[in-house]
């Protein structure tokens, strides 16, 4: 008997453990949102398109690199929602709006019941908001308890939980069940750009590729016509294409953003010093590497150069 109960316990296959990491595919975008990308491609397109557009076109479009993350989570968005239809594959890739994408966007009734619907039906096409929905057809209960079964029972992760929570809720608002819904202004994004991050706010950042775990923006820089996104527990800029508002945060709760003190970086990281003028102007001096006389006497000889070729100043002269 005990041979046999060993060998019946050695068939039970082992429980799988607790999903970790990524979470079940969701839109990253509410559907006012992807509604507003689409109407941006539309009037791009050419205004009734039935072509499919490459990659890199709709990424123009949208002002963002056709490799980024906020490109890729995008299209997988409209995608999501039935409003984008793709083909082949790689590079090669290519997209257009739906038929159902270009009814809802060619209504420009102020209240129109058949657009409503649409937009209701669409709003629910997603695998995660059929759950959600097939859960609680009603009113939803607090983000705790919602969060508890998308994570307990649907593998989702905590900070994917939450997204997907903000996600649906602004969904379901703008979807307005049995109410008109609004639409975007033609060929205009009605928030802010796909792009646009805030002190606060939780994000997603993409390195070649690989969508890192959600985390805070703390500090937010402008370098060389080039701004840079800095996150909790980093101190390395990441440029802002690369990342993806994942959820909006408290950003008037920081009096201040965090200083980044550049004396800390590594002597192979760039380097910049601040100087005020006598109007109060700020100047900035910049270089890799440690500073030495070495340094400093260049810029001192650059400096002697550049004054010399300035013209001085003839009477009259403003």
């Amino acid at each position: 008997m005990a041979a046999n109960a060993h060998a019946a316990s050695d068939s039970i296959p082992p429980k799988k453990k607790a999903r970790q990491g990524r979470s079940p595919g969701f839109p990253f975008i509410s559907l006012g949102k992807a509604l507003e990308r689409a109407e941006v491609i539309r009037v791009a397109e050419g205004g009734r398109p039935k072509h499919f557009s490459p990659w890199d076109s709709i990424a123009k479009a949208w002002g963002v690199g056709p490799k980024t993350g906020p490109m890729k989570q995008t299209m997988a968005a409209l995608g999501y929602f039935g409003l984008f239809e793709f083909e082949g594959a790689g590079e090669e890739r290519s997209a257009r709006l739906t038929d159902t994408a270009l009814k809802i966007l060619l209504d420009k009734q102020p209240i129109s019941s058949e657009r409503d619907a649409l937009i209701q039906q669409v709003a629910l096409i997603p695998a995660a908001h059929k759950d959600l929905r097939e859960k609680w057809p009603g009113e939803l209960p607090s983000d705790p308890t919602v969060e508890t079964f998308l994570v307990r029972d649907k593998g989702f992760s905590e900070d994917g939980a939450k997204a997907l929570i903000a996600e649906y809720k602004d969904t379901l608002s703008f979807a307005k069940i049995g109410k008109p819904a609004i639409l975007p202004p033609t060929g205009k994004l009605e928030n802010e750009h796909i792009l646009s991050v805030q002190v606060g706010d939780l994000v997603q950042v993409d390195i070649n590729g690989v969508l890192q775990v959600p985390t805070r923006a703390r500090a937010i820089r402008e370098r060389e016509g080039q701004n840079w996104v800095f996150v909790e527990g980093s101190q390395t800029g990441i440029p802002m294409e690369q990342v993806t508002v994942i959820e909006r945060g408290a950003s008037a709760k920081a009096s201040q953003p965090p200083t980044l003190p550049l004396e800390t970086l590594p002597s192979e990281e760039w380097r910049e010093e601040r100087l005020l003028d006598d109007t109060g102007e700020e100047i900035f001096i910049r270089y890799k590497g440690d500073p030495s006389k070495e340094r400093y006497e260049f810029i001192r000889d650059y400096l002697d150069f550049k004054l010399k070729r300035i013209k001085p100043l003839r009477a009259g002269d403003p």
